[in-house]
């Protein structure tokens, strides 16, 4: 279970993920296969560990604010854990762009990839948004109290990058 106060900042961000809209078709080398994906399966313990965030400190739930998503906690089983919620949800990259204005896009693993950063200082959540097929986006979102958003930010990449890994593997 996620127990962290704040975490509305996060939902706050992937919550806008939620509405469809029309998309343009990812940018991608190869789309993977994406029915039948278990999102509590997309990020493991180590992906976050080896950035020093500790291991898992509960068991990864499947998060129902964001239909397709699952949470993630990492660290020591305190307030001040990292949380990670992530899924593959049925809407445009484009769309999700357009709801977080003042990101940066790039090209992760061949796929189109915006990320953003933001809120109150000791509150800032960073998120991520990968285009992996039409109308599918990866999300990626992580929450750590009082963190430091350059640290927040290099972690949401190389998370990002796990999972777009993992999911070539599986196409």
């Amino acid at each position: 279970m996620i127990r962290l106060p704040g975490v509305v900042v996060l939902v706050a961000v992937l919550t806008a993920c939620t509405a469809q809209t029309p998309a343009t078709p990812p940018t991608s080398s190869t789309p993977p296969a994406l029915s039948g994906l278990e999102p509590c399966e997309l990020v493991k313990e180590a992906d976050f560990q080896s950035r020093g965030f500790g291991s898992f400190s509960a068991t990864p739930t499947p998060y129902p604010e964001i239909p397709g998503s699952c949470g993630f906690t990492f660290g020591k089983a305190s307030a001040d854990d990292l949380v990670v919620i992530t899924g593959v949800i049925d809407t445009g990259y484009e769309s999700e762009k357009a709801k977080n204005p003042g990101g940066h896009e790039g090209l992760i693993e061949g796929h189109t990839t915006y990320f953003y950063c933001g809120g109150a200082k000791g509150d800032i959540a960073c998120a991520a948004w990968a285009a992996v097929a039409e109308n599918k986006t990866l999300t990626m979102g992580l929450r750590q109290p009082n963190a430091d958003e350059s640290r927040l930010l290099l972690a949401t990449q190389g998370g990002v990058t796990e999972v777009l890994r993992r999911l070539s593997q599986v196409s």
